[in-house]
């Protein structure tokens, strides 16, 4: 995995503003949030989300964060980010899975 993280590093330095870059943020934090590394992942996610805050991975960043919190046993912040999730990207289905958790945890 080390490897795969230095990679997406290389890749964002030689093209910070491309799509190859985005591509690289989100896969990285994916793979953190695969490997149960809540905070990181989250950190990952919210990297994408002010770097690229109109990318089209930027609902399922916002999305993610939310199930970071939510593993992590964090209720009030997992809800800020579904509900961040159902506001800022109401008509996707990252919003609607979103809502679904929002439901669960109340």
């Amino acid at each position: 995995m080390e490897h795969a993280h230095a990679t997406f590093r290389l890749a964002r330095a030689a093209a910070p503003l491309s799509d190859t870059a985005i591509h690289s943020t989100d896969s990285e934090a994916i793979i953190l949030y695969r490997q149960e590394t809540w905070d990181e992942s989250i950190r990952a996610f919210e990297r994408l989300l002010a770097e690229f805050p109109e990318a089209q991975a930027a609902a399922e960043a916002t999305y993610h964060i939310g199930l970071c919190h939510e593993r992590a046993g964090r209720v009030r912040d997992a809800m800020a980010a579904f509900k961040a999730t159902i506001r800022r990207f109401p008509e996707t289905m990252w919003a609607s899975m979103a809502a679904e958790h929002e439901r669960n945890l109340r």
